[in-house]
């Protein structure tokens, strides 16, 4: 399992990566969650839907609603140009940490 903090750390980037690949709603970004990370990632509905808020109140995501024939109304949660943007400092700060500790556990392969 995951600890909270370094969850809680990589949500946002973790949900803004799904949301360039297609458009979701949040459940699925939950089963996305648990099935990359084979269960690791175990995102709570209480945790996932206040950040989805806050994605979409700083502009990065945009929703809109979709009722599936015979389902019941689904919020979708699709990237903006401006979430794209926030996307790539995510990357690079995430890959920039990646590589500071891979040089700090492996100093053989530096």
């Amino acid at each position: 399992m995951i600890p909270k903090a370094l969850g809680a750390a990589s949500v946002r980037p973790f949900i803004l990566s799904i949301l360039a690949q297609q458009d979701t709603y949040g459940y699925q970004i939950i089963q996305y969650g648990k099935n990359l990370s084979d269960g690791s990632l175990d995102l709570q509905p209480g945790i996932l839907y206040p950040i989805l808020r806050r994605l979409e109140n700083d502009g990065l995501i945009e929703s809109y609603w979709v009722t599936p024939e015979g389902e019941r109304k689904r919020r979708y949660y699709k990237l903006t140009d401006k979430g794209k943007g926030a996307l790539e400092v995510e990357k690079r700060e995430w890959i920039k940490m990646h590589d500071t500790f891979t040089r700090l556990w492996n100093p053989a392969h530096v």
